[in-house]
């Protein structure tokens, strides 16, 4: 038998300075009050995973053997799983494996006799998945708040722009030659010019381009034409 002591936090988690020392403080105490050695757990650590993240996926576990008679002791229901239909599944899959699952304040939940503590959890999934939802709402909200501005979202840097600031304050901001050499691609497409010429151009005349940039392009703004019609 291997007691397993789970922490996990986030990347955004890190940030706030949530601490993986107090889970350990809390796992050590569920240990003791459930009569286990807790200078013999094995501490499994996640650093950057998001709650949402398939249980058995993780790296922290998915090279883990678990056998019959083991013991996961987690500090919380969230820092176990975000994703109620995982963390059920999940949780199914230690009762068939004949592996408890012990969350704080909850108990065994992997335990049939334990009613309350497996009603209770299923509940507190429901609500680590609505709050998920949230998160993720509030992302894509800030997203879209940030594209509106101008801000820059991550990625590569488009072509014709640099990026101003850093962080979640970066913003992009267009060279000056950028729109006249898009009006020079589109002007030299009409005339009958293929990718490569009009790149040739364009880098001697405004701004250095491919060919395969000036395709892309060209197939963006025809894409955003389409969809105003």
């Amino acid at each position: 038998m291997t007691i397993y002591g789970y922490k996990r936090v986030s990347t955004d988690e890190q940030v706030k300075g949530t601490s993986l020392q107090t889970q350990k403080t809390m796992i050590e105490g569920v240990a003791k009050s459930n009569l286990l050695d807790e200078n013999a757990i094995v501490w499994l650590e996640e650093k950057g995973i998001s709650g949402g993240k398939k249980f058995f996926e993780r790296p922290a576990i998915e090279d883990i053997e678990f056998e019959k008679g083991d013991i996961i002791i987690v500090a919380a229901l969230d820092r176990f799983n975000r994703d109620v239909v995982d963390c059920l599944t999940t949780v199914k899959e230690f009762k068939k494996q004949g592996i408890s699952l012990i969350i704080n304040g909850h108990g065994d939940v992997t335990d049939d006799g334990n009613i309350y503590s497996t009603f209770m959890m299923q509940i507190m999934a429901v609500f680590a998945e609505f709050e998920k939802v949230k998160i993720k709402e509030r992302q894509t909200r800030g997203i879209k708040e940030k594209r509106e501005r101008g801000g820059f979202l991550g990625g590569k840097t488009p072509w014709g722009c640099y990026k101003i600031g850093t962080g979640q304050k970066s913003v992009l901001q267009e060279k000056p030659e950028r729109r006249r050499a898009i009006e020079a691609m589109i002007r030299l497409r009409s005339e009958g010019k293929g990718s490569r010429p009009i790149a040739e151009y364009v880098s001697n005349k405004f701004l250095k381009v491919t060919h395969q940039t000036v395709i892309h392009l060209l197939d963006e703004l025809d894409s955003k034409k389409t969809k105003s019609l």
